[in-house]
């Protein structure tokens, strides 16, 4: 299963919803990653860049993005950032195979 980086931030009417009514949101993200097969790494509040920071583990592509569409669809985040992350061993695995490969550079046609 790939692993995902997911940032955002809270709309200020999300804010004063949560500030009159806290609210569990990791629990609520949990769920939805939980019925598209996928699981919840960490859940972080944060602040600066992002309010949110995020990492879960989904099967494929495909349901990684249905889980940021339903999320962003419901209109309480901005900003929404979504990266794939890889494993040291993935990349490790990634760059052995990356140099058996000939790319000829720009203006280098061997």
């Amino acid at each position: 299963m790939a692993l995902y980086l997911f940032q955002a931030s809270f709309t200020n009417t999300a804010l004063t919803a949560m500030v009159k009514a806290p609210q569990d949101r990791p629990a609520v993200f949990s769920k939805l990653l939980e019925k598209l097969g996928g699981k919840l790494h960490s859940f972080y509040y944060a602040f600066g860049g992002s309010d949110v920071v995020v990492i879960f583990e989904m099967p494929n592509e495909t349901d990684a993005l249905t889980a940021i569409m339903a999320v962003g669809a419901a209109g309480h985040l901005t900003n929404l950032r979504t990266t794939q992350l890889f494993t040291s061993e993935d990349t490790m695995a990634a760059m052995a195979k990356a140099g058996s490969m000939i790319v000829p550079a720009p203006n280098n046609p061997s």
